[in-house]
């Protein structure tokens, strides 16, 4: 049995290592926690025997770790110590799982007996191995910080007191001294002191008796004067590196020459003391005899030899066990466990058992040994050296009679293979019976169905015997006879695996889709074929659906004129595309698919790392829609300005998995705008009164000369209608005026508009009708023409006082006794100088007043120019409407009373109604009438125009 001894206090740990070697007992010494576990890791002990408190890892904390330990949660653990053991320390403890407590000082053969008893009442279930009770890291902590806070003021209140005890020291040391004497006498095995020189100063008795010297007789000598001559160089060798530090303790086994002359074995465990300098003060000598042992070694080795040739050749593990120990083991059981035959004999067989069966193994070989009857063949898992791997073996033991004594010898076979076989057949079992899938085996010759399973039964709506008589050509449609099923033989041993899609015929006779999953399976020296089958009636059906939302989605993908991509967002990997970005890059799907974007967009070797140049970043760091305008390489290189928007896709869980990339290009759009920009500031630096405004007269846009000229600001101006900047007298004529631009598309005209300072100014304006936001609107540019009206007002005067002064000169042509022949030859010069001087007046003035072909306004026109004509002589006169004529009527006329024959007035009158009127290329045919009423101040002149083509 191993036990791992864990103290700090190396001379205790010294003693309890050696009782308990004594006793038959493989000890491992650890002087804290630390060491504690990583021994407890490599060498597997029975039992722990720990101090509680102890430098860098304490015996509380060293429980814990190995109860959280899967491999040694079920380790015996005793606490063995005095230092401040109080009842909370106790609870603790148990809290944390230990078995038991002893308390020092013990004496040596009690502490042995207790580990022993302990041992015993474990292994024979009397004593449980107690697991920790669940408790919450911060209670531990609490527990665990007052019992060492607990411990540390205790030892607080003994270092106080320290001056007090110093005056015991040297009887403390004494009492020490005995209790170390008498666990040297008492000890089972043979002890001695030696200097560092490995002169002997003093034995116990049992070492006097091993040897056959007194004790007198013993000290001063050497220990080699009674060490075997072949064995003194090992042991001297041993020694010094012992004396030298190299080690703290050694064990070998040597042979010893009595005083009679006779050698035994014995094993001899050195161990050395120093003193408070580290310089070595003596070494105690543990000796144990061993020759039984060499004994039945070498009667094992003899026996080993009539028998080598047969176990050396046996397949399966053989092993002797005594003792609870293997005494022998063949190379096949060495090669089941992983270990070297050398390193088996002598360890405790439970070593290898899995913990699951550890008890009902070891109460087998308990009870067995004891002459129970228990089974002599049985199964159980191991353990392989790695402590991982596990084995399924199945053990045949009896009971041989070994040096005189009972043991087990015994025979393995590891049929861990056999049984994952068995379980993978169990397990095959269950999902065959238990598949949602149809599952067929077929026998490849005939085609016939040799098993199937229920839910092939469930799915033709045959029975199990009604499908167990049939072949498989009888409800595969595209397998419909023999010869079909051979040739699908055929192809099916060529390839052993393949899955198709085929059509199942039910016992009703509805077909249905179904894939099928056929192996070939060989069992021996058989050939079968298996068919799973998995109706796919539903899948068809999405897949059809699938298949024509994919088919309209790419449809209206590809009717947009827009690039579209879908990224990868792991590594901006093309997804997909529609057909316009393809075309914008002048590439097909193959060579897009898979590739970075940025390597399509801009031809770059990295993505664009800023957020606020790729929206795709953006998306991805705000889970939201971005948009953001940049510039791309599309094909031949041409460079395009692009708004490029990115939408996320994201999965049930709310992550991004990829990205909607819709580019669209505003090459042209930035062209306009940057032209607009330019125009704008053109229209900005012009001088005339620039405006749009809508159908209602509301202002849209307007430059800086239309707000400025008026002492405003764009934003006032804005908010204002056409006819708040319109003279009163022309507002009435907006809405005709509109009505003429839709008609006509362009105008040029004459008004008044308010100016700065409420003033009015005469305009003149170019109005045109355009789009606007999908919208007709009025642009209109007009100039300020005050100067130009006040320059035309005086050429006007002008031209009235020049017509004035040639009317004059006429009336000769036109007194009372002129012959007719002179008269006609001055009419005819009057004509030919009113031609030359009336004709582009008239003109001009209609056309400044924008008035070309309607009958209406010519006429209005006409009537109000002839009465400013005759203004110049002082002529009162009014313009009226009688039924279709408009009649001009003058008072005060100068002529009046000069009627006779053809009077000037009239002359004039008609002469102008013919002639203006040829002149505006007026379709129709004019009919006037002037008179002069006799015996009045007044002139009337009448004017009809008809329309010839009504």
């Amino acid at each position: 049995m191993k036990v791992l001894v864990v103290d700090d206090n190396r001379l205790d740990r010294m003693m309890l290592s050696k009782m308990l070697s004594s006793n038959n007992y493989v000890v491992f010494e650890a002087g804290n926690g630390v060491e504690a576990l990583k021994l407890a890791s490599l060498e597997k002990p029975d039992i722990v025997v720990s101090d509680i408190m102890m430098p860098e890892m304490d015996g509380f904390t060293l429980l814990r770790e190995i109860r959280k330990s899967i491999s040694s949660k079920e380790l015996p653990f005793i606490f063995y110590s005095a230092s401040y053991v109080t009842e909370k320390d106790r609870e603790l403890a148990e809290a944390l799982g230990v078995c038991r407590f002893i308390i020092k000082p013990v004496e040596p053969r009690e502490l042995v007996n207790e580990i022993t008893q302990a041992l015993l009442d474990i292994s024979s279930g009397k004593l449980k191995i107690s697991q920790p009770t669940p408790i919450k890291e911060e209670e531990y902590l609490e527990r665990y910080s007052r019992r060492i806070f607990n411990k540390l003021e205790e030892k607080v209140s003994q270092l106080e007191k320290e001056i007090e005890k110093r005056n015991r020291i040297e009887e403390e040391l004494r009492k020490s001294e005995a209790q170390f004497k008498a666990t040297f006498e008492e000890a089972p095995i043979g002890m001695s002191r030696v200097d560092a020189e490995g002169r002997t100063l003093e034995t116990n008795h049992i070492l006097q008796q091993m040897l056959g010297f007194m004790d007198e007789e013993l000290k001063g000598k050497l220990f080699t004067g009674f060490t075997y001559p072949d064995d003194v160089e090992l042991d001297i060798d041993q020694f010094n590196e012992l004396i030298l530090g190299k080690k703290d303790q050694y064990m070998i086994k040597k042979r010893y020459i009595r005083k009679n002359g006779t050698v035994f074995w014995a094993r001899m465990t050195v161990s050395l003391v120093r003193d408070a300098k580290g310089d070595p003060q003596f070494a105690i000598i543990m000796v144990e005899d061993i020759t039984e042992r060499k004994e039945a070694e070498e009667k094992l080795q003899q026996s080993e030899e009539k028998h080598r040739t047969l176990i050396e050749n046996i397949q399966d593990g053989v092993f002797i066990i005594f003792d609870g120990k293997f005494q022998f083991v063949n190379e096949a059981f060495a090669r089941l466990s992983g270990y070297e035959v050398e390193e088996i004999i002598g360890m405790d067989f439970r070593h290898f058992i899995a913990p699951e069966d550890l008890e009902k193994v070891s109460d087998y070989y308990v009870r067995r040994q004891a002459g129970e009857n228990v089974p002599h063949e049985y199964e159980f898992n191991a353990l392989h050296r790695d402590r991982k791997t596990r084995l399924i073996l199945n053990m045949t033991v009896a009971l041989i009679n070994f040096g005189g004594k009972v043991a087990t010898m015994g025979t393995l076979k590891d049929i861990t293979e056999r049984r994952k076989a068995e379980e993978k057949l169990r397990l095959f079992r269950t999902l065959f019976e238990n598949s949602t899938d149809a599952v067929f085996i077929n026998d490849p010759e005939t085609g016939h169905i040799i098993d199937c399973n229920e839910t092939a039964c469930k799915s033709l709506q045959y029975s199990m015997e009604e499908l167990l008589d049939m072949h498989a050509f009888d409800f595969e449609e595209t397998i419909p006879d023999k010869f079909s099923w051979d040739e699908h033989v055929k192809y099916m041993m060529n390839k052993r695996n393949v899955t198709m899609e085929g059509l199942h015929k039910r016992k009703d006779g509805s077909v249905f889709p179904v894939e099928v999953n056929l192996n070939i399976l060989v069992i021996g020296q058989k050939i079968y074929m298996m068919a799973v089958v998995r109706d796919i009636t539903e899948r068809k059906r999405a897949e059809e659906i699938i298949r024509q939302s994919k088919e309209f989605s790419e449809t209206v993908l590809n009717s947009i004129n827009d690039s579209i991509s879908i990224i990868n967002t792991k590594d901006f990997s093309i997804i997909d595309t529609n057909k316009a970005f393809l075309d914008v890059y002048g590439l097909n799907k193959e060579q897009v698919i898979g590739k970075h974007c940025y390597e399509i967009t801009h031809k770059n070797d990295h993505p664009c790392y800023s957020p606020e140049t790729c929206p795709l970043i953006e998306t991805l760091n705000t889970g939201k829609p971005s948009l953001c305008e940049h510039v791309h390489s599309a094909k031949g290189g041409v460079i395009q300005n692009v708004e490029v928007s990115a939408y996320p896709i994201k999965n049930e869980n709310g992550e991004i998995v990829s990205v909607v990339h819709v580019t669209r290009d505003i090459t042209e759009r930035k062209r306009a705008e940057e032209e607009l920009r330019i125009k704008a500031q053109l229209l900005d630096s012009a001088s005339d009164l620039i405006y749009v405004h809508d159908m209602n007269g509301n202002f849209i846009y307007l430059n800086e000369a239309a707000y400025e000229l008026r002492g405003l600001t764009r934003d006032k101006m804005i908010r204002m209608n056409l006819r708040d900047i319109l003279a009163p007298e022309y507002r009435n004529f907006m809405d005709q005026r509109m009505n003429d631009l839709l008609e006509k598309g362009e105008a040029v005209f004459e008004s008044v508009q308010s100016g700065k300072g409420n003033t009015l100014m005469p305009v003149e304006v170019h109005s045109r009708v355009i789009e606007y936001g999908g919208k007709k609107v009025i642009l209109s540019v007009t100039r300020d023409i005050t100067l130009r009206k006040q320059a035309e007002k005086l050429l006007k005067e002008k031209a009235r006082a020049e017509l004035h002064g040639f009317i004059v000169s006429a009336l000769p042509v036109f007194a009372s006794g002129v012959p007719s022949q002179v008269r006609d030859i001055l009419i005819k010069n009057f004509s030919e100088r009113f031609e030359m001087n009336v004709k582009p007046r008239f003109k001009d003035e209609m056309k400044q007043k924008g008035i070309n072909h309607d009958p209406a306004q010519l006429l209005t026109a006409y009537m109000i120019w002839v009465s400013g004509l005759f203004s110049n002589f002082g002529i009162e006169n009014k313009t009226t409407i009688d039924g279709k004529k408009e009649v001009l009527e003058f008072n005060n006329c100068p002529w009046r009373n000069e009627a006779r024959g053809n009077p000037i007035f009239c002359f004039i009158c008609r002469s102008l109604a013919k002639r203006s009127f040829t002149w505006t290329g007026l379709k129709g045919s004019v009919e006037q009438k002037s008179s002069i009423a006799s015996g009045s101040k007044m002139c009337r002149f009448e004017i009809q125009v008809r329309d010839e083509k009504k």
